[in-house]
């Protein structure tokens, strides 16, 4: 499953790591982690994680603003 989730708060390129590195501990392939267009996208298979992954995200300071799951 691709998700594309909005993300507000990431600020630099070390927000895009800490981003990145949440979705990959918790399964997910990275492929776009974007603090100008406050974006992820990214498969993950285990649609459970997702939850893990904004949860943890929110964790960290950011907010999840908007979320939108597409099939493979």
């Amino acid at each position: 499953m691709r998700i594309e989730m909005d993300i507000e708060g990431m600020s630099c390129p070390g927000c895009e790591r800490t981003v990145s590195r949440i979705i990959e501990r918790n399964g997910g392939s990275v492929e776009l982690v974007s603090a100008r267009e406050g974006k992820a996208v990214f498969t993950i298979s285990d649609v459970d994680s997702v939850e893990n992954i904004v949860r943890e995200i929110q964790e960290k300071g950011y907010r999840v603003m908007g979320m939108e799951r597409k099939s493979d």
